[in-house]
C-alpha cells in the first residue's frame, strides 16, 4: 500500500466551555517518516467545566493526543458525586499513566528514536532473527492481515519508494518523477513477503538486508486502542480517545448523547469544512487522504500514495477514504489499503468483507479551486449511519 507513513501534525486545542473542542484526523505516524495523508475529524461536542468532566492532551508520535472523558455513576447525577469517589479519574493521575504508555510505545515503533526496536531492526544487515516486544508482533500480524487481504495494496515496507518520490523524511522534495530504473531498483528492496514472523519466539527476520519497516499507518490506531484499554481497566465508561486524528469512542459525551465527529472536506484549503458528520457508538474511525502532498509535472499530479506493486503514485481519482471499525488499528490500516486500491476496487473488497467505508472521489474535470466530489459508501457504513446525529 502506498506510503505507510503519514505526516501533517495536528493541534488539539485546550477545552473552552463556549466552543466544541476540535480533533483533526490526519493519518500520522509515530515519529516516523511522514507523508501527509490528511483527513480531519472534528469532534462535535460541547465541553463544560465540572468536577466530573475532564480533558487532557499532549504531544506524541510527532503529533498530538487528546482524551475527553467523564465520570458517570450510572443512575445518579454525576455532578453531585463526592470528589473523593473520583480521584482516580483526575487528569493529573491519568496523564502520567497515559504518557508512560506512549513513551514505552515509541521505544518500540518510532523510527525517529535510534535505539527503538524498529530502528534497530531496520539497521540489521543480517538475516538473523531479532526478538521484539509482544506488541510489535501483534502490530505486524495486523499488518500481515491487511497485506494479504488487500492483495499487497497495504505494505509497510515501502518507505524507500516514498523517499525516492520525495515524500518521505529520508528524501528531498521533487519537481519531476524519478527515472524508471531507479524505481525498479528500489522495488527490489521492498515487499512485506520478505519478512519472516515468529509469533512463538516473538521474533522478526529479514530475507533481504535492505528491508525496512515503517508501521506508521497503523501505529496511531494501535496506540489509540491501547489507551482505550487503559481507560476500560480504570472503569471509565464514557470517553473519546484521539491520536493525530485517529479516534475511538465509548459511551456518550457529557450531554449523554453519542460522540459526533465531522469528516473534513478533502481539499487543500478545507480547514473547518466538513463533508460528512457521523456518530460513534462503541466504534473507531480513521481516514486516509492524498490531497495535501503531491507535486505536478507536465500537467499531471503525482501523489504521495504509492502503489507497492508498481512503485509509482496511484493514478485513480480517489482522494480520501474513511473507515469505521471496532478496533482503531484496523480502521487505520484498512483506510490506507483502500485508498491505495481506489474506490472501484476498494469498495469491492470492503463490501465482500462487510467493512464500513466511505470513498471520496474528485471529478477529473473539476477545477482545483472548486473541486466536485463523488461519495460512495458500503452497506456496512450505511447501516451505521441510519441514525443521523442529534446534536
Amino acid at each position: 500500500m502506498a506510503q505507510q507513513q503519514d505526516s501533517t501534525s495536528n493541534n488539539v486545542t485546550t477545552p473552552n466551555p463556549s466552543q466544541p473542542p476540535r480533533t483533526f484526523l490526519t493519518l500520522q505516524l509515530v515519529g516516523v517518516v511522514v507523508t501527509g495523508v490528511v483527513l480531519s475529524l472534528w469532534m462535535i461536542s460541547s465541553y463544560r467545566n465540572s468536577p466530573t468532566h475532564f480533558r487532557l492532551s499532549g504531544a506524541t508520535m510527532g503529533t498530538q493526543y487528546s482524551i475527553t472523558y467523564h465520570y458517570r455513576d450510572r443512575g445518579k447525577d454525576s455532578d453531585n458525586v463526592q470528589i473523593s469517589q473520583i480521584d482516580r479519574f483526575k487528569p493529573s493521575a491519568l496523564k502520567l499513566r497515559v504518557e508512560n504508555l506512549l513513551t514505552e510505545f515509541n521505544r518500540y515503533f518510532s523510527t525517529y528514536i535510534e535505539d527503538s526496536q524498529i530502528s534497530i531492526f531496520n539497521r540489521l544487515s543480517s538475516s538473523e532473527p531479532m526478538v521484539v516486544h509482544a506488541d510489535f508482533i501483534t502490530m505486524i500480524q495486523r499488518a500481515q492481515h491487511w497485506y494479504e487481504l488487500s492483495g499487497g495494496a497495504y505494505d509497510p515496507t515501502v518507505s524507500p519508494l516514498i523517499d525516492l518520490w520525495g515524500f518521505g523524511a529520508g528524501g528531498s522534495p521533487r519537481t519531476s518523477p524519478p527515472e524508471s530504473t531507479q524505481v525498479q531498483n528500489i522495488l527490489k528492496q521492498t515487499g512485506f513477503d520478505k519478512l519472516v514472523v515468529d509469533p512463538v519466539g516473538s521474533a522478526l527476520q529479514k530475507t533481504i538486508p535492505e528491508l525496512q519497516l515503517n508501521l506508521s499507518s497503523i501505529a496511531k490506531g494501535y496506540a489509540v486502542d491501547k489507551l482505550s484499554e487503559l481507560l476500560d481497566q480504570l472503569g471509565i465508561e464514557d470517553y473519546l480517545v484521539e491520536i493525530g486524528g485517529e479516534l475511538r469512542a465509548r459511551g456518550t459525551n457529557e450531554r449523554d448523547v453519542l460522540w459526533s465527529v465531522g469528516i473534513e472536506t478533502p481539499t487543500q484549503n478545507s480547514l473547518g469544512s466538513v463533508i460528512k458528520t457521523v456518530q460513534l457508538e462503541q466504534m473507531s474511525i480513521a481516514s486516509s487522504g492524498s490531497y495535501r502532498n503531491a507535486f505536478r509535472y507536465q500537467d499531471k499530479n503525482y501523489s504521495h500514495i504509492i502503489n507497492p506493486s508498481t512503485g509509482h503514485p496511484v493514478e485513480h481519482q480517489t482522494v480520501a477514504v474513511t473507515v469505521m471499525a471496532q478496533q482503531c488499528v484496523d480502521a487505520d490500516g484498512l483506510a490506507t489499503a483502500l485508498l491505495v486500491m481506489g474506490a472501484q476496487q476498494g469498495q469491492q473488497l470492503a463490501t465482500q468483507h462487510d467493512m464500513a467505508a466511505m470513498f471520496v472521489e474528485i471529478s477529473a474535470d473539476s477545477s482545483p479551486e472548486q473541486p466536485a466530489f463523488h461519495i460512495t459508501t458500503t452497506a456496512a457504513w450505511d447501516q451505521l449511519m441510519v441514525a443521523e446525529p442529534s446534536e
